[in-house]
């Protein structure tokens, strides 16, 4: 059974073409508009009914096709060895997303046992996910990609690990303290990560299109870097509101705690996280029809990592169905990139 299984998929893959992603592409194209309408801009769409409606509409169909994406995504990436084994145990990490996604699609609340689950199964599909193309990446001697999916394993493992030492802890725990001293290690993993995240994106279009093609794609993100820098120098506050609110950001690195505020030096700093993540992906992007789709799958599992954000937002529990269907999203598709270059 597990030769027959794989060699259906082997068929099923060697028959679409190597750079196709349906639908995991079409779910990001809608999940990135829906996340900023109904999210970063919510107030703008509590004003306006339609637009509000529209960002809902693209937020569901967009959670819809990813659930599909991610189960096509694990299918093909139980390799040829121990392939039923491999599928089972993503299918058991994968339900509990599913079913999260789906109940609070229909409902207002979601029941706290369903968040942990799936709190859990987001950890084991990073852990699977994020070991594999981490392993792939040092099979091919891409040491950069390597440690940049570690970090990110690192990361998105502790972020997982709050909410559990927020439920754990107890009056004059050390719990609060070991949360606090994993969430610096957590930023500083992200800023790490991002810049290796720029590295590897920059190497493989430097590979694939040469410098003076590679660095046209350089242009877009630095000058938004550019421009988004004037942000926090402008409007501190509002900066500041929109990145805990929307992106979960904590600014643990920066030593604000309670209701103290990050200076502007400090907010222009996290700036670079977001764009640093809009340079990946449109280094990506660049060698997409060169590296058997590898970049593309890069540049989107990017995207999926930047709607993720840091923490639970959105839903009170320990997991935010959006961030968990975009973590697992993102690490499936980081797994394959690796794997395909």
């Amino acid at each position: 059974m597990t030769t027959t299984a794989s060699s259906h998929r082997a068929e099923a893959e060697a028959a679409l073409p190597e750079g196709s992603l349906f639908p995991a592409g079409f779910a990001v194209l809608l999940l990135t508009p829906g996340f900023f309408v109904t999210r970063v801009f919510g107030g703008l769409a509590g004003q306006r009914p339609w637009l509000g409606q529209l960002g809902t509409i693209a937020t569901v169909a967009g959670v819809v096709l990813a659930l599909v994406a991610i189960a096509r995504l694990a299918w093909f990436a139980s390799g040829a060895r121990g392939a039923f084994a491999s599928l089972v145990a993503r299918s058991l990490a994968i339900a509990p997303v599913a079913a999260l996604a789906f109940v609070a699609m229909f409902a207002t609340t979601v029941s706290q046992t369903l968040q942990w689950v799936s709190l859990g199964g987001v950890a084991a599909l990073v852990l699977v996910a994020g070991g594999r193309g981490v392993a792939s990446a040092l099979a091919r001697k891409n040491r950069v990609a390597a440690v940049s999916l570690m970090l990110l394993v690192a990361g998105e493992t502790v972020e997982l690990f709050g909410p559990i030492a927020s439920y754990a802890s107890r009056p004059g725990s050390s719990l609060p303290r070991v949360a606090d001293a994993l969430g610096r290690v957590s930023e500083a993993s992200a800023f790490v990560g991002v810049t290796l995240a720029i590295v590897w994106a920059l190497r493989r279009a430097l590979a694939h299109l040469g410098t003076l093609r590679a660095m046209a794609f350089v242009a877009m993100p630095a000058a938004f870097t550019a421009v988004l820098l004037t942000l926090p120098a402008r409007l501190p506050r509002t900066t500041e509101m929109v990145a805990r609110a929307s992106f979960g950001a904590r600014f643990d690195l920066a030593g604000v705690g309670g209701a103290g505020h990050p200076s502007r030096a400090a907010l222009m700093v996290y700036t670079l996280l977001f764009t640093g993540l809009i340079g990946a992906v449109s280094l990506s992007l660049a060698t997409q029809s060169l590296d058997r789709g590898a970049g593309v799958r890069r540049g989107l599992g990017w995207v999926c990592v930047l709607l993720a954000g840091f923490g639970a937002v959105g839903i009170a529990g320990p997991m935010d169905p959006l961030r968990a269907v975009c973590v697992a999203l993102g690490m499936l598709l980081l797994e394959q990139a690796a794997e395909r270059e």
